[in-house]
Formats: structure tokens, sequence, C-alpha cells
């Protein structure tokens, strides 16, 4: 079955029938220009930012590489000289706090509008998963009006399917006791591996991961053991949380191309990237009217899909997301290590519930794992140790270690 997000985008767009890769960057490029013409004469920040943009140069999709990129420390540091509407207009203020650092907070506004486009992406990419006779559990977020999780359960009940707003998973044991009442489960990749460890008799029909990088070993973990099907999901913040789902083949991701335009662009360059080659994502917001991001400069590690999806879709997709470059740090001259490679190590060790990196002076690893009531298999530090092939401190812990930060992302945390 095809994705529900094509037809959804080719309503959208009004390209209905004419929908094709190629007049979808026809009408992504003209939308391009509106919101940098859009941004220039309500933003202040955008109206010095792109003052030399030349418009009629826009033409092509190689031509976005002479427009400036915006960045998280531009939001941070110009954020109320970026917002193009009046204060009254503004619907929802979200802060988001950078782990790790002492930096100002970034602040993300949003219209009405915004939030309920937000809310359809959700209602179409949700059916993917289910049907109105499903009950769902949102393992994240908060009840707070037009919050992520509000914003989902209202998208839920366009399609005619029930929710519960439980919030992330603080202790384990309630939200089992409560997950065995719903047929699918959205969370955080790491809490719902915790909940997995704690209750591996749930049996929800289908689990949607989000909010954070997604390790093939926790989709494993989970499939194998609560006999479903797990779908990820792509997004963030600041770009109005939806951003990519998958569909029923479970590969790359159906975008949100109706309200973002993709680039993979090279980190260190610059430089566009093509399908085949993984980079950093950028995003521009197409239709938001509170406080658009043009060419913004996500962190995030990924590549373009080259091929169609199975389920008959022909419009470009995101495929998998491969980390953040904010969670790598290089070792020495030939080491680099990342989170997400540990993630894929460390998850799959039997029995582990979680566990804590650090990297401490002069580039120590240090690896805590909580393995809740198991000692772990014999000689499974020194396993450990000869697969990362790091220099690595392991200890073994056996109480619950937060599955996360209190903002929802897991860090490599620098000592």
């Amino acid at each position: 079955m095809i994705s529900p997000i094509p037809p959804w985008t080719a309503q959208r767009t009004g390209l209905g029938s004419r929908l094709s890769p190629d007049t979808l960057e026809e009408w992504q490029l003209e939308q391009f220009r509106q919101v940098i013409q859009y941004a220039r004469g309500k933003s202040r920040f955008y109206r010095r930012h792109l003052a030399h943009v030349d418009l009629g140069a826009v033409t092509r999709r190689e031509d976005l590489a002479g427009i400036p990129f915006t960045f998280p420390k531009d939001i941070a540091e110009q954020g109320t000289r970026m917002v193009c509407i009046s204060a009254g207009e503004i619907s929802r203020i979200t802060t988001l706090f950078t782990s790790g650092s002492q930096g100002p907070p970034k602040r993300i506004c949003f219209t009405r509008n915004d939030l309920n486009r937000t809310i359809d992406f959700f209602a179409h990419g949700m059916s993917t998963l289910v049907t109105p006779k499903d009950r769902v559990m949102i393992c994240m977020s908060s009840r707070t009006p037009d919050s992520i999780g509000d914003l989902l359960q209202k998208g839920l009940s366009c399609i005619g399917v029930s929710s519960l707003i439980y919030g992330n998973i603080r202790d384990p044991d309630h939200a089992a006791g409560r997950a065995g009442e719903f047929d699918c489960l959205v969370g955080l990749p790491a809490e719902m591996h915790f909940l997995v460890r704690t209750a591996p008799g749930l049996r929800p029909a289908t689990v949607l991961l989000s909010a954070d990088y997604v390790p093939d070993s926790i989709i494993q973990a989970l499939e194998s053991t609560w006999q479903c099907r797990v779908f990820t999901h792509y997004g963030m913040t600041e770009t109005g949380y939806g951003g990519g789902v998958q569909c029923g083949a479970r590969q790359a991701y159906h975008l949100r191309d109706a309200d973002l335009l993709v680039e993979i662009v090279d980190p260190d360059t610059s430089s566009p990237l093509p399908p085949s080659r993984t980079g950093e994502v950028v995003l521009t917001t197409l239709q938001n009217e509170a406080m658009p991001l043009i060419r913004y400069r996500t962190g995030d590690l990924a590549k373009m899909a080259a091929d169609s999806c199975p389920c008959g879709a022909s419009l470009h997709r995101l495929d998998k997301v491969s980390g953040r470059l904010a969670n790598s740090v290089r070792l020495d001259d030939q080491t680099c290590l990342s989170l997400a490679h540990l993630d894929e190590v460390i998850y799959a060790i039997p029995g582990l519930r979680g566990y804590r990196a650090a990297v401490h002076p002069p580039r120590q690893v240090h690896l805590t794992l909580d393995m809740g009531e198991k000692e772990g298999e014999p000689g499974l530090v020194d396993q450990l140790k000869k697969t990362l092939s790091l220099p690595v401190e392991i200890t073994l812990g056996y109480t619950p270690l937060p599955s996360c930060t209190p903002n929802g992302k897991r860090v490599l945390t620098l000592g």
C-alpha cells in the first residue's frame, strides 16, 4: 500500500495528478522564493541576512547553494529579530535548552496555522500505523496545549483514533502497567528500550520511535521481544515537529514536502551532496508564518534515498538518520567516536536496560552499563572492549540510569 504522505502532498501543493519529483521541485523552488520574500519583508534578521539574495537567480535546486545558511546560534542570539509576526499572533513559544551548554536557549515561535499544519501531517502519517479501532499511548512530551504530545493527540483524533498522553517514561513499572491497554506506543528510542527490558510480555501491534537517533539494535530488540512492527519518524521542534515518517515498507522517510525543503550538504565544505553521500541535513520551512527557517543547519547526518520506495511512491525520501555532529568526538588522528556507533553496539547487549557514555581528559572513554538484575554474560566487558577497539573503561551497574537528558535527547558527555 502506497504511503499516505505523497497523496497528501499532492493535495496540499495543488499538483494533484501532476505530482512527480520534477513538478514537486518546481513547486518547492517557487515556495522557496516566496518565503525569502516574505521573511525579508517581515523579519529584521532576514532583512539583513538575505539582503543580497537575487530571487531571480534561484531557478534550479543547484542555485540554493548561493543562499546563506541559518544556524542554531542564530535562533538563540537573534530569535526575536527572526520573528515575522506581532506578539499577539503567536500561538506557542517553545524553549529549547542545549544539553551541556551554558549559552542562551532557542525559542521557537508558531502561529495557529503553523501548528494546524503539523496536526494535519501527524494525522496522515499515523494512518500508516493505526486505524480507528486502535488506541495509542504517547510516551513523550506533556499534556500542555500545543505540545508535541497534544498535537499528536489532535492528529490522531482527526482520523478517529483515541489516545493517552502518558508523558516521558520515568517509572518503567508504572508505564508497563498502563501500556498493556494500548495497541500502539509512541516514544523515544532509549525509553522504549528500557520499557521492553522491564515488560517483555507487552504485545503492542505497532511502535513509533521519534525525537532522537534510532539505533537498529533497539528496533530489533522491540520487534523480537514484543513481536510488533516498529516505525520511525524524523522531525525537530525548530521546523514544526513533523518532518518525515516511514510507510509500511519501513525504509526511508516520506517527507513533509509541502512544508519542508530538504537538502544534504557536506558538513565541512557546505557543498551539496548527491543521494549516495551522507552529509548534514539542511531544512527550509516553506509555509511557517511565525518564524520561517531558511537553509537551517540541523546538525543531523543523513543521505537521500537513491531508489524508489517499495510502496510505489516515487518522490524523494530521506534515508536513515545516522546521528548528530554534536554527538561525535575525535579521540586521536585516526579515531572518531560517535554516540550512534555506541548505540548500535551497546543496545545489542542482551539484558542491557541503558547506558551512559562520557569522554574524560585526555580522551578516555568511560561507559556505565545498566544491566538491571542481570550479571551480564561472562567476558562481557572484555568482548565489548574488543568490539569497540577503543581506550575504554567499563562499569557494570545494576540501578536504573536516566534513559535521556531532561530535554529528551541523549548526549555524549565531555568531561
